[in-house]
């Protein structure tokens, strides 16, 4: 890894490991993370493939600054576990159902439990959990899409690492 990713990774933990104490919810002081914060989703296991909208299901894409839908902003709203928000800025992370193996969309923020998610601390990340099921976002297969999977049974393809990018590199730079 090169030194700005170490440095993003260290920033991204910094925010983050406060947060697995109070089950990803917004910390009441100061310190909290700015959820304005643009993030990539990338896989632990190679962090050039990034959770990507490309306008259907949730795939595993190669890292492209030109490309919209691999950005997400963390929105951490009261008593819910966190929205995870795409590049528009209106449309969430949800599991249309609560099933093994339903694809992962990017969907209106309903406020339903199914567009809520958990970062699960993971050796080397986290697992995203779904509040609604028992289910993780994982990928079994990296060459289809994202899907609801038990947590830890897809290997490496449901460990993520959130990092937080440069303004230069938000959609709307």
């Amino acid at each position: 890894m090169t030194a700005g990713v170490h440095r993003q990774l260290a920033i991204f933990l910094a925010a983050a490991l406060p947060l697995a104490a109070v089950g990803c919810q917004a910390p009441a002081s100061a310190d909290a993370p700015d959820t304005a914060d643009w993030v990539t989703v990338r896989l632990a296991s190679d962090l050039t493939k990034l959770l990507t909208d490309p306008g259907g299901p949730l795939v595993i894409r190669d890292f492209d600054p030109q490309l919209t839908g691999q950005r997400w902003l963390i929105d951490r709203r009261a008593g819910t576990g966190p929205y995870i928000i795409g590049d528009g800025g209106i449309r969430c992370v949800s599991a249309p159902n609560g099933s093994q193996g339903t694809q992962i969309v990017n969907t209106d923020c309903a406020g339903s439990d199914v567009t809520h998610w958990r970062f699960v601390p993971q050796a080397g990340g986290f697992r995203i959990r779904s509040d609604e099921t028992p289910y993780c976002l994982g990928a079994p297969d990296s060459a289809k899409p994202v899907v609801l999977w038990p947590c830890g049974d897809s290997g490496t393809n449901d460990v993520w690492l959130p990092v937080i990018e440069p303004a230069s590199l938000s959609p709307s730079a």
